[in-house]
């Protein structure tokens, strides 16, 4: 379970940077604050059982990327302030059989629902 929660860590990290060349100048404090988040992730990951060496080859590689964060605070449902929205009325105008029976056949995310022990559904 402790790889499993570090592992979910690591894929937001990943989902929030990118290693597309040097930061921008403007953005010094941005990158400054990412990195000391990066320096928590890492402490983190220590005391969930991750090696240092795990850690020491993932975290370097990972940049800030403005463009997802604007992603992510653009995602429906409100701002990440508001209160949770119920799931339902989103479920019923989103989630149709279609996406489901495409989800279930991507070999891709099959493997990762095995991998990390939730069946697909």
């Amino acid at each position: 379970m402790r790889r499993l929660s570090f592992a979910f860590i690591l894929t937001l990290v990943a989902g929030l940077s990118s290693a597309i060349g040097p930061a921008n100048p403007a953005n010094a404090q941005v990158e400054s604050d990412f990195q000391t988040y990066l320096q928590q992730v890492g402490e983190r990951a220590l005391q969930q059982g991750v090696s240092r060496s795990t850690i020491d080859n993932v975290l370097p590689g990972l940049a800030f990327n403005p463009r997802v964060v604007s992603l992510d605070q653009s995602q429906p449902g409100g701002s990440t302030n508001s209160p949770i929205p119920p799931f339902a009325p989103y479920k019923a105008r989103h989630v149709d059989a279609a996406r489901i029976n495409g989800g279930q056949a991507n070999p891709l995310l099959h493997s990762t629902a095995t991998t990390v022990s939730y069946p697909p559904t």
